[in-house]
């Protein structure tokens, strides 16, 4: 079970400044700019949220511009910034935590009645305890450790007003205001309570749900105060407690990482961490257990169907076919297109998804198949850290015949191509002998083949169009659709579309339905193809292939397509595009051009709406059961972050 406290994430205050800021965002003209003065929450995520909307994060006042439209963050400011604002005719949204305001307005008021003012914070440096500090001429003394109060002299007989940060601790504020009660014994010690009750109810629940759970996640930034001390009570009470900050770290704290699903797992959020931030952290953590308990037993049946092929064969073939399944059965397969079957037959049944464990295992053998093509095509010497089916069967002549290299190496990729052959009708069997008696099964067969026939006319205008590309044939079509069109028919067709269609078919999901999903996973699949496209250049690990290799094949991707926009850049490209090996300064050159053409930060952008596009649609779906909806967007959240 994934359990999030309830309320966490953003407190009142947060959510008042994050949404007021929106709205300023929404409702500017485009000559003015919604600049946020400083940090406007301690937490990245919502700040590249506003960012992305149109906010300008400025943290000097000497580069405001006079038509700027200047946000007050919640943390507020000094009472010298706000003047300057006023002086100088700023407009300015003040977006301070109303919690905050009182404590200005106290420290103000006590300050003119000529008391000495403590300011009790979690650092001297935090955003809340500068800003209330400017409000009695930074003449507070600000108190974090015990050794501040012991530093403190020359102050008896005098009136002292203790107030503290918002968000601190309550134990901690009430253990400095004892001290400081019992140092200043013969002094007038007034002492506001100004802590935020939200924090507290959210500190005192996190702990308890800790209390439950083997596991504890903790979403929120190292700089937020309230977020570390939610992280140091809860690992008190629970021995893995995980801080994850934001989601940049999302795929390398949660997907890599390993958890304990038979167990409680806990997510909480630091008062500036958005709920939406949270949410999507649960999502992720729901898709990771069904996958990783999906993948588990596809594997386990990959096996057993892989022997059935290994059995009974003629010597000659046998090496290439136990080539095939080595492949198949690699620890480095994802097997995420099987999963996605027993998602889509989980999504239309409800029940029992491990009745399409057979048509999950076919589909992946499926896909082996096509690799073993793809293999061939590409000039691939490994797949899944294996060799290739032709590079294996080329080792297993060369020893012994290297004056025959030309011969080998033709008939190597053409056994390659047979064992493909095999893989696609040894599926058909596997269908048919597990579903003989499924009323579905007529609709499953026909889904299953259209899906072999797009995949096929997508491969194919996989090799002409760069053949074109290089013969400088001119195809009288638009190079981004033509791109765009091999990833609809190729990738989304075999790799999103057709695994979970498939499955909603054996679930005797109707054509409605069938619709409605097939608009979702194309969207994705395109996605999902330049995400791949995408780390194949700025990737840091290798994918089922080598960094790089898009270029060298002449692969035609939505980089290319945007670079040939700009014939001075097409020009510069053409030095590496097709180019067999690639140094590390060649890398680093289409790296540059990719840049200055403003090719990446244009796939950026697409890639982008793409997965906007698959929640957008995803939200208007109704689901039976709401764990299917968090999956479902779990997987969108996994391919949209993931780093390989």
């Amino acid at each position: 079970m994934i359990e999030i406290v309830k309320p966490c994430g953003f407190c009142a205050g947060a959510e008042n400044a994050f949404n007021k800021t929106l709205e300023a965002i929404e409702n500017a003209s485009s000559d003015k700019r919604v600049v946020l003065f400083k940090c406007i929450l301690n937490n990245q995520d919502a700040v590249d949220i506003l960012e992305s909307k149109g906010g300008v994060q400025i943290d000097e006042k000497e580069n405001f511009k006079p038509d700027d439209i200047i946000i007050i963050r919640a943390h507020g400011e000094t009472k010298e910034a706000i003047k300057y604002l006023d002086e100088n005719g700023f407009k300015y949204i003040d977006c301070t935590c109303w919690n905050v305001k009182r404590i200005h307005a106290a420290i103000v008021e006590k300050y003119n009645d000529e008391y000495k003012i403590f300011i009790v914070g979690e650092k001297k440096t935090h955003p809340e305890v500068i800003g209330s500090n400017g409000w009695c001429n930074n003449e507070g003394i600000i108190i974090t450790t015990k050794e501040d109060i012991d530093s403190i002299n020359n102050l008896s007989y005098e009136k002292i007003f203790v107030i503290a940060q918002t968000t601190l601790a309550r134990d901690k504020f009430e253990k400095w205001s004892e001290l400081i009660k019992n140092k200043f014994i013969d002094s007038l010690v007034e002492i506001k309570d100004s802590l935020c009750d939200l924090q507290e109810y959210i500190q005192s629940a996190s702990v308890e749900l800790a209390r439950q759970c083997k596991t504890m996640i903790v979403i929120g930034d190292r700089n937020s105060a309230n977020t570390a001390e939610l992280y140091k009570k809860c690992s008190a009470v629970c021995s893995d407690v995980r801080w994850i900050e934001s989601t940049k770290y999302f795929y390398d704290e949660i997907i890599k990482k390993n958890f304990d699903f038979s167990s409680k797992i806990g997510i909480t959020g630091g008062a500036s961490a958005p709920m939406e931030i949270i949410i999507k952290c649960k999502q992720l953590l729901v898709f990771k257990k069904f996958y990783e308990e999906k993948r588990k037993i596809i594997l386990e049946k990959i096996r057993v169907y892989n022997q059935m092929l290994k059995q009974n064969n003629n010597t000659f073939i046998q090496d290439a076919i136990e080539q095939f399944t080595a492949i198949g059965e690699s620890e480095k397969a994802k097997l995420i297109r099987g999963s996605l079957i027993m998602l889509g037959y989980k999504i239309a049944q409800g029940q029992n998804e491990n009745y399409s464990l057979d048509l999950a295992a076919a589909y992946e053998l499926f896909e082996t198949s096509i690799l073993a093509h793809d293999d061939v095509f590409d000039k691939a010497h490994k797949r899944r850290d294996i060799t290739t089916i032709h590079e294996k069967t080329r080792e297993k002549y060369f020893a012994e015949h290297k004056d025959k290299d030309k011969l080998i190496c033709f008939n190597a990729k053409s056994i390659a191509i047979c064992v493909g052959d095999l893989g696609f009708y040894f599926v058909n069997q596997i269908i048919l002998d597990a579903y003989q008696n499924d009323k579905n099964l007529v609709s499953v067969l026909k889904y299953y083949n259209n899906i072999v026939i797009t995949t096929i006319k997508g491969e194919l205008l996989d090799i002409v169009l760069p053949l074109e590309e290089q013969l400088d044939i001119n195809h009288g079509k638009n190079l981004e659709d033509c791109v765009l069109e091999i990833d609809k028919t190729k990738t989304a067709q075999y790799s999103t579309i057709g695994p979970f269609c498939l499955g909603l078919t054996l679930g005797g999901a109707d054509e409605s339905e069938l619709k409605i999903f097939e608009e979702l996973f194309e969207y994705l699949g395109i996605a999902f193809q330049i995400k791949d496209d995408y780390l194949n250049i700025y990737g840091e690990i290798e994918q089922g292939k080598p960094l790089y290799n898009d270029i060298s094949e002449y692969k035609m991707t939505l980089f290319y397509s945007e670079v040939c926009k700009k014939d001075e850049y097409k020009k510069q490209l053409l030095n590496y595009y097709g180019k067999e090996s690639l140094s590390e300064e060649d890398n680093i050159a289409v790296k540059d051009i990719f840049e200055k053409s403003g090719a990446k930060e244009k796939i950026e952008m697409i890639m982008k709406e793409y997965f906007e596009k698959c929640r957008v649609l995803l939200n208007n779906i109704t689901f039976k059961n709401e764990e299917d909806r968090d999956i479902l967007f779990g997987f969108v959240n996994y391919l949209e972050l993931r780093s390989r």
